[in-house]
Parts: structure tokens; sequence; C-alpha cells
């Protein structure tokens, strides 16, 4: 299990009440894929919010959007990459 699916009151209470949070977490504890998840169906990604995940690689942000599509069993329909 994921540990980070542990938290998700916490997590969404922190974005909530904060500007800027960072989460810190070891490698598989799924802070790039899901955490989004936590706000995609969340009342915090009302209003035309995004989630934006950076990664330092173009292929590494292409396989996190589609590794979250694949989990939510959604497809993935625009990516964009700007550099």
């Amino acid at each position: 299990m994921h540990v980070i699916l542990l938290l998700p009151n916490v997590i969404q209470r922190q974005v909530a009440e904060h500007q800027i949070i960072i989460c810190q977490g070891e490698t598989g504890s799924g802070k790039t894929t899901k955490i989004p998840q936590f706000f995609l169906d969340s009342p915090l990604l009302s209003d035309g919010k995004m989630i934006a995940i950076t990664q330092p690689r173009r292929i590494a942000a292409i396989t996190v959007a589609q590794r979250v599509a694949d989990e939510r069993k959604e497809r993935c329909v625009f990516l964009f990459y700007l550099h």
C-alpha cells in the first residue's frame, strides 16, 4: 500500500490552508501519482482550478500523466510541454 493513501484528509487540509506545501517521501510512496488524484474528486479543485505536476524531463511528465489516467481508468486526452 502507498503510504500517501493514509493521509488524504491531512494533505487536502494543508492545501486548503496554505498557498504552498512541500511533500517529501520515499520513492514509491505515491507523491506524484496519488496526491493529484486526491484533488481530482475534491471540492478544492473547482472553479476551473487545475493540477500541475512538474518533472525534470518531458517523458517523465508524460509518463506520470498517463499513469494517473490509467489508475483512474480514464483516457489522457491531451498533454503539452512548455520549455
